[in-house]
């Protein structure tokens, strides 16, 4: 999803560049927007999967690129536990997120929904610093509010010193503690214990939210009004179960099981 903040560099560099018949660009961990002009000009790990005959690609690893409409190249590192179960050449019905077969049209809607907000007026987006990973499904920020995901959760049951919880409080720590996270709201900003409900975005392209899903460290539950991502995070939970992933890497999660 792209912010409007960085509108302004975007336009900078695609105005810079605007003589060139491709683009190759990419956010760095710093969320600093990079193009060049040439694969050769390229980090490694993007040279590496740089491919010509191909309109997206992600490697198991999770670092891929995607082509846009002008045929400029956009690469990015998603490195996870999802995507290394991620299978390079998936079967011909998986055309949708892995593990979920849908039409081009389905697809098209989720690709839309989750590289952009298709609501007027377009939503508020909030930058904060993260200080205090207090759970594996909230956070504290720097004026000391308390931030919960938006349309997903981690077991009560399985918090405290169980081994997984642990393991996702470590992995939020490693993604999101002491750096700066863009939070965009919902039409309800508020749960009934008081948390601010956003769904979290780091630079343009990691979408916090569903990464959780995906990887199976949080499960679905979304409460109208707040639906928005729905049908991607169902989809992601159905790639996470069907891969055994997190939560469900014995027989299913425990507690009430994905909604349907």
């Amino acid at each position: 999803m792209r912010m409007r903040k960085l509108c302004g560099v975007l336009a900078a560099a695609v105005f810079a560049l605007a003589n060139l018949a491709v683009m190759y660009t990419w956010t760095d961990a710093n969320n600093s927007y990079h193009a060049v002009d040439s694969p050769d000009k390229l980090p490694a790990q993007y040279r590496a999967v740089y491919r010509t005959d191909l309109e997206r690609f992600t490697a198991p690893n999770g670092i891929g690129f995607e082509i846009d409409d002008n045929g400029n190249y956009r690469f990015f590192d998603h490195s996870s536990e999802a995507t290394r179960v991620i299978r390079r050449d998936p079967p011909p019905d998986l055309g949708g997120p892995p593990g979920s077969p849908v039409t081009a049209q389905e697809l098209a809607e989720i690709k839309r929904r989750y590289q952009q907000w298709g609501g007027e007026p377009r939503p508020e987006v909030q930058d904060v610093r993260v200080t205090r990973i207090i759970s594996a499904d909230t956070f504290e920020i720097d004026n000391g509010r308390k931030v919960t995901f938006i349309g997903i959760e981690f077991p009560d049951e399985l918090k405290g010193e169980n081994p997984l919880h642990q393991k996702v409080t470590a992995y939020l720590r490693r993604l999101m503690q002491d750096k700066t996270v863009h939070l965009v709201f919902g039409q309800q900003r508020m749960d009934d214990k008081g948390r601010t409900l956003a769904y979290v975005f780091i630079g343009t392209d990691m979408f916090v939210n569903a990464e959780m899903v995906m990887n199976g460290y949080a499960r679905v539950h979304t409460v109208p009004p707040n639906n928005d991502y729905r049908t991607l995070f169902l989809r992601l939970e159905d790639f996470a179960r069907k891969s055994g992933l997190g939560l469900w890497a014995a027989t299913g999660a425990p507690g009430a099981p994905a909604q349907p």
